[in-house]
């Protein structure tokens, strides 16, 4: 599937709801994959998956198929990012001075 065409979908969903909703989830949507009749859409975290399966397919099936595309299934996939922490040896600062200090013992008066 053509990218434009996601992009005009995203359009046409922009106008259809509240702006916060389609900032927050939709945004950063995109087509990941379009192969036997199941289209996957890659969202942006596990709630905004939920929440295109139980509110947004019927809306994303209808523009779809309104541009002449009519998957049979529809699949939703959390995008991944760049999560893992990166730590370089070279320049971490590790404390070199691990002496424990000791008391002295007391003079005797």
């Amino acid at each position: 599937m053509d990218n434009s065409v996601w992009q005009s979908i995203l359009g046409e969903i922009e106008l259809k709801v509240d702006p916060r909703i389609y900032k927050s989830w939709f945004e950063e949507s995109e087509i990941v994959d379009y192969q036997n009749d199941t289209l996957t859409i890659s969202v942006i975290n596990l709630f905004a998956k939920t929440q295109f399966e139980k509110k947004y397919t019927e809306l994303i099936t209808s523009l779809l198929h309104k541009h002449g595309i009519e998957p049979r299934r529809i699949d939703y996939t959390i995008k991944k990012t760049g999560t893992h922490r990166t730590i370089n040896r070279e320049t971490s600062y590790i404390p070199t001075n691990t002496s424990v200090a000791t008391a002295s013992p007391l003079a005797a008066s």
